[in-house]
C-alpha cells in the first residue's frame, strides 16, 4: 500500500507542476525545465507546512491526499476555462532543428572535441554519483548529526515543531531542505540513501540554470554548455551531489532565481519576476547562508534592472516585489525564522550561535584584521588539487601550490594564528588531497579556468555590464565570506554559491583559442579537471568504490560494508554493531551527550527506535524520562560513572561514549 501511495503522491505533484508550468507558457525550453522542479519543490514545502500544522507530517496517506487535492485545485479551473485547457493540453513543441544546428556549427572543430571530453567527464561523474546515491547510505557528519536526525524526529513527532534537541543546528536551522529530505524518505519507502537524491537533482538543476544564464548573457550555445559542464566538474559540487545536506539545494534555487531574473530582462514578462521571487524565498528557507549572497545578488539585480527596461517596468517590479514579500511570508518565515524570533528574539537564533559563526559583537578592528587574514587563508584553501588521489606527485603539486602561503607566513603574516578564526588554519591539515564534502573547494578547474576567467572578464570593457556584474559578484561573495565570519575549515561548500556567479565567466572564453599554446592550456585544464572529478567521484573521505591504501590511510570498498558500517564510515571508531545487537528495534533511548552526536544511526532502519535528548540546547539537562530503556552518555554526564558498554573510545571530538541499560 505504501508504494502505491508514494507513486500516487509523486505523480500528482509532478502533474500539477507540469500543468502549471504549461499554463505559465515559459518562452524557452530551459525555462520550462527549471520551473517544473521549482514548482514541484514549492508544492512539497507548502504541503509539509500544512501537514505539520495538522500533526500528520509523517503519514504518507496524508501526503497522497494533499497531492491529489492540489492537482484537483489546478485541474478544475483548467477544465472549466477553455482557453486554459487549450494552453495546458496543447501538443508538446519538441526541437526539430538539432541536425541543422550541428551541421551549421561544424563537427570537427577543437571546440567540439573539447565539449565531447568535458561532456563525457560530467556524464561519467553523474553516473558514478548516481550509483553512490542508490548504493551507499548517507554518512556525512552533518547528515548524521542534524539533517537526517531532525528529519527522523519530525517524522516521529508528525510535526516540524521544536522537539527538544541537544544540538543547536537541529533547533535553529531553516527547514525547507529537511522537508524535501523527509518527502524523499517517505516516498522511497523509508530508504535513507534516497534522501541524497534531492541534492543530486539540485546538481542537474544548477547546471541547467547556468547554461540558461550564460545563454541569456549572450554567450554562444557551445560556450554556455561548456560553462555549465565546468560547474559540474568542480570538486565540492560533486561531493555535495551525493549527500543528504543542503548547500547544493541552496545553490540550485539561487541559480534558478538568477536565470529567471535574466528571463525578465529578455522577455519583459512579470511572470519571471514572480517565479524568481519564489525561487529566492525557497533558497532563504534552506539556510541562513543566503544572507551572505545578498551583496552579490544586489550587484547582479542592479545590472539586470538598468535601463533600457520595458515601458511597464514599474508595474512589473511592483508585482515582483509583492510576490517576493508574499513568498517570504508563506515559504521563508515558516521555515524557522519566525519560530527563532519568537523563541530567541532573533530570526537566526541565539546570540551564542551568531557570535560563534559570525563576527557579531566583534570590534571593527577585529573584523578588519580577521577578514584580511581570512582572504589569504581562503585563497590558500582554493590553491589545492582537490580530488586527485594523494600520491607523491599530487602531494608535491599541493605543496608547490601552497608555497605562496608559506612565504607569507615566513614574512610575518600570521595565517596560522587564531585571529579571526573559528577553527585555526593549519598548513599541515592540507597534506591530503582526498575529496571531502567539508574541506574541498573547486579543485584544479577553479585555479586554471574559473578564477582566471573571472578576472579577465571583470577588466574586459568590451563585455556587457551584466556579464561583468557576475564577475564582480563572484569576487564580492569571496570577500564577504572572509569578513562576515571567522575562518572555518568546513567553508568550502559555501563557495558553491560563489561558483554560481563565477562560472558564467567561463562562457566568455573562446573555445577555440587563437594560438596553439592557448589550445594546449585549455585542453590541459579540462583534462586535469575531468581526472580530478572522476577521482573524487570514485574516492572521497570515507567512501571508495574500490579498496585503497595511501600511507596510513586505508579505505575499504563501500560496496563491501553492511548498512550499519556504511552509516558510520566517517565514524569508523563507533561500535554501532554492538548497539544494534544490544538495543531492541523498538526501544526508547535517552541521550546525554554535550557535543554533536551522530544520532541518526541509532534510530535504526525504518526509524523504529525513539531518541530523546535529555541535554537540551535551550534549557540544559533534564531527568531521564521514565519510558527510556537505554541511555547514551559521555564523560560530562553525571551518569557516566555508572559505566556501560563503550560505543566510542577516546574519540578526538566526542571522547568516550557509553551505552547503559536502564531496565
Amino acid at each position: 500500500m505504501a508504494d502505491v501511495l508514494a507513486l500516487f503522491s509523486l505523480a500528482a505533484l509532478l502533474a500539477a507542476a507540469w500543468l502549471f508550468t504549461r499554463l505559465l507558457r515559459p518562452d524557452t525550453r530551459t525555462g520550462a525545465l527549471l520551473i517544473v522542479p521549482l514548482l514541484f519543490a514549492a508544492f512539497i514545502v507548502g504541503l509539509g507546512y500544512l501537514l505539520s500544522l495538522a500533526h500528520v507530517l509523517g503519514q504518507l496517506v496524508w501526503w497522497a491526499t494533499g497531492s491529489l487535492a492540489l492537482l484537483v485545485v489546478l485541474l478544475v479551473p483548467m477544465w472549466l476555462i477553455p482557453a486554459w485547457r487549450a494552453v495546458c493540453f496543447r501538443p508538446l513543441s519538441l526541437p526539430h532543428d538539432i541536425e541543422a544546428r550541428i551541421r551549421a556549427a561544424g563537427t570537427r572543430g577543437f571546440d567540439l572535441r573539447l565539449l565531447i571530453v568535458t561532456g563525457c567527464g560530467v556524464a561519467l561523474v553523474a553516473l558514478l554519483t548516481f550509483i553512490r546515491v542508490l548504493s551507499f547510505e548517507p554518512a556525512t557528519v552533518d547528515a548524521m548529526t542534524y539533517h537526517l536526525s531532525r528529519m527522523a524526529q519530525y517524522l516521529q513527532h508528525n510535526s516540524l515543531a521544536p522537539f527538544g534537541a541537544g544540538y543547536w543546528a537541529q533547533e535553529l536551522h531553516p527547514k525547507v531542505a529537511t522537508i524535501l529530505h523527509l518527502y524523499a524518505y517517505l516516498v522511497s519507502e523509508k530508504m535513507a540513501n534516497l534522501t541524497q537524491l534531492v541534492q543530486f537533482i539540485a546538481y542537474g538543476a544548477a547546471m541547467l540554470s547556468l547554461y540558461g544564464i550564460a545563454r541569456l548573457l549572450g554567450a554562444a550555445r557551445r560556450n554556455s554548455v561548456f560553462a555549465a559542464l565546468v560547474f559540474g566538474l568542480l570538486i565540492i559540487v560533486i561531493m555535495e551531489a551525493a549527500t543528504a545536506q543542503n548547500d547544493l539545494i541552496l545553490a540550485a534555487f539561487l541559480s534558478i532565481s538568477l536565470f529567471l531574473l535574466l528571463c525578465y530582462r529578455t522577455y519583459s514578462r512579470p511572470l519571471y519576476l514572480v517565479c524568481a521571487a519564489l525561487a529566492f524565498s525557497l533558497a532563504a528557507g534552506v539556510k541562513g547562508t543566503v544572507l551572505t549572497a545578498l551583496p552579490s545578488l544586489f550587484i547582479v539585480t542592479a545590472a539586470v534592472l538598468l535601463p533600457p527596461l520595458p515601458v511597464r517596468a514599474r508595474r512589473d517590479l511592483t508585482i515582483g516585489l509583492g510576490a517576493l514579500l508574499l513568498f517570504l511570508l508563506v515559504m521563508t518565515l515558516p521555515s524557522g525564522y519566525l519560530e527563532n524570533w519568537q523563541r530567541f528574539g532573533h530570526p537566526l537564533g541565539t546570540l551564542a550561535v551568531r557570535q560563534r559563526h559570525s563576527f557579531t559583537g566583534a570590534s571593527p578592528a577585529r573584523m578588519l584584521t580577521g577578514g584580511g587574514l581570512n582572504l589569504l587563508r581562503y585563497g590558500c584553501e582554493f590553491l589545492s588539487p582537490d580530488g586527485l588521489p594523494p600520491i607523491a606527485p599530487v602531494l608535491a603539486l599541493d605543496r608547490a601550490l601552497l608555497l605562496p602561503g608559506h612565504l607569507l607566513q615566513q614574512a610575518g603574516v600570521p595565517l596560522e594564528s587564531s585571529i579571526g578564526t573559528r577553527w585555526p588554519f593549519r598548513f599541515q591539515l592540507k597534506d591530503t588531497t582526498i575529496a571531502s564534502e567539508n574541506t574541498s573547494y573547486w579543485g584544479l578547474l577553479g585555479i586554471l579556468l574559473v578564477w582566471p576567467a573571472v578576472f579577465l572578464l571583470l577588466f574586459n570593457r568590451r563585455q556587457s555590464i551584466i556579464m561583468r556584474a557576475f564577475a564582480a559578484a563572484a569576487l564580492v561573495f569571496f570577500v564577504v565570506q572572509a569578513f562576515v565570519s571567522p575562518f572555518d575549515l568546513f567553508r568550502g561548500r559555501y563557495f558553491i554559491i560563489g561558483a554560481i556567479f563565477a562560472v558564467p565567466a567561463v562562457a566568455v572564453w573562446p573555445l577555440v583559442p587563437r594560438t596553439l599554446l592557448g589550445r594546449g592550456y585549455l585542453g590541459l585544464a579540462v583534462m586535469l579537471g575531468c581526472l580530478s572529478a572522476l577521482s573524487a567521484a570514485v574516492l572521497s573521505h570515507g567512501t571508495s568504490f574500490i579498496p585503497v591504501r595511501f600511507g596510513k590511510v586505508t579505505i575499504p570498498s563501500t560496496f563491501t560494508l553492511d548498512r550499519s558500517s556504511q552509516l558510520v564510515r566517517q565514524y569508523p571508531e563507533m561500535f554501532l554493531l554492538l548497539f544494534e545487537a544490544i538495543v531492541p528495534k523498538d526501544a526508547v533511548v535517552a541521550v546525554d551527550v554535550a557535543r554533536p552526536l551522530p544520532e541518526f544511526p541509532f534510530f535504526g532502519e525504518g526509524l523504529t527506535r525513539r531518541i530523546i535528548s535529555i541535554v537540551r540546547y535551550t534549557d540544559g539537562r533534564h531527568p531521564i524520562p521514565p519510558e527510556a530503556d537505554f541511555l547514551i552518555c559521555d564523560e560530562e554526564s553525571p551518569y557516566f560513572k555508572n559505566g556501560g558498554d563503550p560505543l566510542l573510545l577516546n574519540h578526538p571530538n566526542l571522547g568516550t561514549i557509553l551505552l547503559q541499560s536502564l531496565r
